[in-house]
């Protein structure tokens, strides 16, 4: 479930962020990596 919460965050600051969780997802990162990122990745 957080890793749900999380892509509806991002998919709610933008659509490119969102395409990014997925990739991530892929990868199978887990919700702390996913934290430890740098907000520009998102942007």
């Amino acid at each position: 479930r957080e890793r749900e919460e999380t892509a509806c965050q991002l998919k709610s600051i933008s659509p490119t962020a969102f395409n990014h969780l997925r990739d991530l997802q892929r990868l199978e990162l887990d919700s702390n990596q996913l934290e430890s990122l740098p907000e520009a990745a998102f942007q």
